[in-house]
C-alpha cells in the first residue's frame, strides 16, 4: 500500500512540474507580448511624431525659408531641385458618419450651395442612400423598381456589418454548420492582458 501512495505522489508531483513550466511559458510568452504593444505604442507615437514635424518642415519651414531669400525654389549640392507648390485640400464632411450630425449637415449645405452658386455643380456626384433593415428585402425591390422606372441606373449594394457576419458565422458552427473556406473567413484569437 505504500508503494501505491509514493506511486500516486509521484504522478501527482509530476502533474503539478508539467503545469508549472506550462504556466511559466504563459507568463513569458505574455510578458513577451506585453513587451511587444509597448514597442508598437511607442513606435506609432515616434511615426506620429516624424510625420508632424515633416508636415511642419515641408508646408511651413521651407517654403518660409525660400521666401525669405527671396527664391520659389533651389537645386541643392546632391542635385535635387527643391520648390514649392501650393494647392487646395478640402472635403465636404458626411452627415452619416460625422459626430455631430447637425453641424456637418450645415457645413455640407453650405459647401455645396457655394460651389453651385459659383459655376461647379457638375463636379457634385449624388448617392441616394434610402436605410433599410434586414428584414425589409421587399422594400428595396420596390424602391429599386421605381428608380430604374424614373430612368436612373440603381446599385443594390447589400452588406453585412463585419462584426454581425462574424457573429452569425460563429452561431453557425456552434449549432454544426461547416463553414465554407471560400468565404474569406477566418477564426482570429486575441490574447488580452489588462
Amino acid at each position: 500500500m505504500a508503494d501505491r501512495n509514493s506511486f500516486d505522489d509521484l504522478l501527482i508531483e509530476e502533474g503539478q512540474k508539467q503545469q508549472d513550466e506550462a504556466l511559466g511559458k504563459v507568463g513569458e510568452l505574455c510578458a513577451e507580448l506585453e513587451l511587444t504593444r509597448d514597442e508598437i505604442s511607442s513606435l506609432e507615437h515616434k511615426l506620429k511624431k516624424l510625420k508632424e514635424t515633416e508636415q511642419d518642415l515641408s508646408s511651413k519651414q521651407v517654403p518660409d525659408a525660400l521666401a525669405a531669400a527671396g527664391l520659389s525654389g533651389v537645386k541643392m549640392p546632391s542635385g535635387k531641385s527643391v520648390m514649392t507648390k501650393e494647392s487646395w485640400k478640402a472635403s465636404v464632411p458626411n452627415p452619416e458618419t460625422a459626430r455631430d450630425k447637425d453641424a456637418a449637415f450645415e457645413k455640407a449645405k453650405r459647401i455645396l450651395d457655394w460651389v453651385t452658386a459659383n459655376g461647379g455643380a457638375s463636379i457634385i456626384k449624388h448617392q441616394i442612400h434610402v436605410p433599410l433593415g434586414p428584414r425589409e428585402a421587399d422594400k428595396a425591390s420596390i424602391i429599386l423598381e421605381a428608380i430604374e422606372k424614373a430612368g436612373f441606373r440603381a446599385v443594390n449594394l447589400e452588406t453585412i456589418h463585419p462584426q454581425t457576419l462574424g457573429s452569425w458565422l460563429g452561431q453557425k458552427e456552434e449549432s454544426g454548420v461547416d463553414i465554407p473556406e471560400n468565404l474569406g473567413a477566418y477564426k482570429h484569437v486575441q490574447t488580452i492582458i489588462k
